[in-house]
């Protein structure tokens, strides 16, 4: 598995130079060195270690599709553009989506999502929330949410 280290060691630089360059960080590395290491990294085969990535940036790389769990919603035709459509953006920034379902108003799956932080947003889908519950507990974890 390539690792920064290996890039650098490969190039003849720094890990933190490796780092800049893969980051596209401003920084003071030549146009070769980074025209190298990015060769380096291609014929390598690098990918970002995302368990690391998120550990440093406190951030899940998750959005969430909330949906509440019944037969109608799911027949509902337009459920599959909204996944798609979803699935295509989050994927274009590098971020994942996970499906969540909400049996009525039980936010426990909702409330134990927010609290291990497995999602940096949700998009709600179908959720029908009256009482404002899911939304509550969506602002009182800070989560950003949208309705769909």
């Amino acid at each position: 598995m390539a690792t920064i280290a290996k890039i650098a060691e490969k190039v003849g630089v720094s890990t933190a130079t490796v780092s800049y360059v893969l980051n596209n960080k401003q920084c003071r590395v030549s146009k070769d060195t980074k025209a190298k290491v990015l060769e380096v990294a291609r014929s390598l085969d690098y990918h970002p270690n995302w368990n690391a990535r998120r550990l440093v940036k406190q951030k899940s790389y998750t959005i969430g599709i909330l949906i509440s769990l019944s037969l109608a919603e799911f027949i509902d035709p337009n459920l599959s553009q909204i996944l798609r459509a979803a699935e295509e953006v989050t994927a274009a920034r590098n971020y994942s989506l996970i499906l969540l379902t909400l049996k009525g108003q039980d936010t426990k799956s909702v409330r134990a999502m927010a609290g291990k932080k497995l999602v940096d947003g949700v998009i709600l889908v179908t959720v029908i929330d009256d009482d404002n519950i899911v939304e509550t507990c969506l602002q009182e974890e800070n989560i950003p949410y949208v309705m769909v």
